[in-house]
């Protein structure tokens, strides 16, 4: 068989190969791992609405070290969910986002907060997982949709 490529031994291209995956995938694994309690924002089930969501969002725009944002369980809605995302904007570091349990599109009659976060996923680049269960009553649950 062949032993050397350009006068490289296969097994040292082999090696670096695997070291090169191995680092890949190690990166991988944090772009994923869920944010220490250091990085988060915890207030779920708080009854949180429209108001509460510009002081939210007030929070995580001056908190840099924020990653992520759990606002599951509240009263969040259409109005509520634009008013995040109008704050949101100016939070590049935000990654992961939990709206589970929220009345986001008004029973399906307001779809306006979920446009303008499709929107913000497209121009958010660190923006790793959005949470999206039971968003209301008459939805199948949309597990986590990664943006």
């Amino acid at each position: 068989g062949i032993d050397e490529l350009h006068g490289i031994p296969i097994k040292a291209i082999k090696k670096s190969y695997q070291e090169a995956i191995s680092e890949k995938r190690t990166k991988e694994m944090k772009l994923y791992d869920e944010p220490s309690i250091h990085a988060r924002l915890d207030v779920p089930n708080n009854g949180l609405k429209t108001c509460e969501m510009a002081i939210v969002g007030n929070v995580v725009r001056e908190n840099i070290h924020l990653h992520w944002l759990d606002v599951s369980k509240n009263h969040v809605d259409a109005l509520g969910l634009k008013t995040l995302v109008d704050h949101l904007r100016n939070a590049p570091f935000i990654r992961y986002l939990n709206l589970s349990n929220n009345p986001l599109t008004n029973n399906g009659k307001d779809m306006s907060g979920i446009e303008d976060l499709v929107l913000f996923s497209r121009t958010h680049s660190s923006l790793c997982s959005v949470k999206l269960e039971k968003i209301y009553p008459d939805t199948p649950d949309l597990r986590y949709a990664n943006m």
